[in-house]
């Protein structure tokens, strides 16, 4: 009983200090951090505008978007590769 008190205080210290949000809400975690690659800065807004427009489902637009993203880099990828080696 006294360890889970302690370690209630304890979190409860850190969270009060340091301002510490916790949460699996994938547009918030997005707006959170500061991002300065172009392809994610399309994803962050991909979720932004997500979350505006329907509300939900913002973590599944990103891992999607994340997926179109590798799609396209691997096609150019190889198309440039296949092209170089033709001249």
């Amino acid at each position: 009983m006294l360890w889970s008190w302690f370690f209630y205080e304890f979190f409860y210290f850190f969270l009060r200090i340091f301002q510490v949000e916790i949460t699996n809400d994938g547009a918030t975690i997005l707006k959170s951090i500061g991002v300065d690659n172009p392809a994610a800065k399309i994803l962050v807004d991909m979720s932004r505008v997500q979350d505006d427009e329907v509300g939900d489902g913002t973590t599944s637009v990103t891992v999607f978007g994340k997926s179109l993203i590798l799609l396209v880099l691997l096609i150019v990828e190889n198309t440039l590769f296949h092209r170089l080696w033709l001249f």
